[in-house]
């Protein structure tokens, strides 16, 4: 059984840089934590930031990475997501309309949204 992880980490929006206690720094940890303290293999945690690295964190990028991770994972293996961004939530939270469907969203680096998660 194979142990897969995907950090998705964002510090900046409209120019605020919040370090290494934002996003970055959270998912950077993670993948530590998941290596060191949980056994994953490096090579198997995969991280999305929006500083401007290679594995910048579009919504394209953010798919892409779950598609694969899908495609490659077998029944029994496990699979962790961290998120740290923005996102929100558009839904009856009370009244009548409890049944209506609710949605959730992860905006990425770009702008755009991922939503329906």
């Amino acid at each position: 059984m194979v142990k897969w992880g995907l950090g998705v980490g964002m510090s900046h929006m409209l120019e605020d840089d919040v370090g290494s206690y934002g996003g970055v720094g959270a998912a950077q940890r993670f993948k530590s934590c998941l290596v060191h303290r949980f056994g994953f293999e490096r090579k198997n945690v995969t991280l999305l930031l929006d500083n401007k690295q290679t594995n910048f964190c579009t919504d394209r990028n953010i798919l892409r990475q779950l598609k694969r991770m899908r495609k490659r994972s077998k029944p029994g293996d496990t699979l962790v997501l961290f998120f740290m961004g923005h996102g929100g939530f558009d839904g009856p939270l009370t009244g009548d309309n409890k049944s209506d469907i609710s949605r959730y969203y992860m905006v990425c680096s770009e702008g755009t949204n991922i939503d329906g998660m």
